[in-house]
């Protein structure tokens, strides 16, 4: 389960850095891929507990999705990988360091666009009578990729 559950955080990842999203096939195949797995390793009742750990981290994270903190995908991706690979508590750990290193990405972001307004380019900002103004373009970070950093700390470390 931890090696198809790398495949698909990697696939999702690749996909959201180069289209900007992560397809609802790919959430679909990966929860219908991980029911059969949990069936195999833990019986009946760890399918049980993961699909209620999933409505869970679910519940959790569509607040985040309302109030416009995420993507409805990285709440699916998280939602479909902590609910069928981890515990609650190690969950918490994992949906925590995806939000630090996502916060440490923003921030690269960020700088990264401030620096190229003071230099003049006008790619993420212009000025206008001395005013920075961003794009209409909403322009989030790509948290497909701190989940699948996240996730790859989790399996080097033992679950920090």
């Amino acid at each position: 389960m931890v090696l198809f559950t790398g495949f698909v955080l990697a696939t999702a990842a690749v996909t959201d850095a180069l289209c900007a999203r992560i397809p609802n096939a790919l959430i679909g195949a990966a929860l219908f891929g991980m029911i059969p797995l949990a069936l195999i390793e833990e019986g009946i009742a760890g399918v049980g507990r993961s699909i209620l750990l999933s409505l869970f981290i679910l519940s959790i994270l569509i607040c985040l999705y309302l109030i416009g903190a995420m993507r409805a995908g990285d709440c699916k991706l998280l939602t479909v990988c902590c609910g069928f690979s981890m515990t609650l508590i190690t969950a918490f750990r994992f949906i925590f360091m995806a939000f630090v290193i996502g916060a440490l990405e923003g921030l690269i972001v960020i700088s990264y666009r401030v620096i190229a307004t003071r230099k003049g380019k006008d790619e993420y900002a212009w000025s206008v009578k001395g005013k920075v103004k961003l794009p209409k373009k909403r322009t989030g970070i790509r948290f497909a990729i701190p989940i699948f950093i996240s996730y790859f700390i989790f399996l080097t470390t033992g679950g920090v």
